[in-house]
């Protein structure tokens, strides 16, 4: 049988991340996220794409407002990822906030000018 323990401690921190989030707690939510980030036994893990994966099943799930909490985190954690800046804006676009979705845009653009996903919803917006 293979070591439930270590799959549950991989899996912990977006679990983690996922549960502070849907009780509003999100503090908890954001030391979960650094420390698993700065642990180094997960040098080698993509706690970036992880919390982003995680954002994008809450905005599949039509929870905004979790979703929202995520990716903001996400951007708190790597501010300097143009992809979690997108992933913020495809969110506060689904929610309605088309101003702060653009704001999110650019600043992926700011980070990588050639961050075509933002470009491209800049253009749809009618937003250059």
């Amino acid at each position: 049988m293979a070591n439930p323990r270590g799959f549950l401690e991989v899996h912990r921190a977006p679990l983690a991340i996922e549960h502070a989030v849907a009780g509003n707690d999100t503090v908890t939510a954001e030391r979960e996220l650094t420390a698993a980030r700065d642990k180094p036994s997960n040098r080698f893990r993509s706690f970036e794409s992880e919390t982003n994966a995680l954002g994008y099943r809450l905005l599949a799930a039509r929870k905004l407002e979790q979703a929202l909490v995520v990716f903001r985190l996400n951007t708190r954690a790597y501010p300097g990822s143009a992809n979690t800046f997108d992933s913020l804006g495809e969110a506060l676009l689904s929610a309605g906030y088309r101003e702060a979705a653009i704001d999110a845009y650019r600043k992926a653009l700011a980070l990588d000018p050639n961050f075509q996903s933002s470009a491209h919803a800049l253009r749809g917006l009618g937003v250059r």
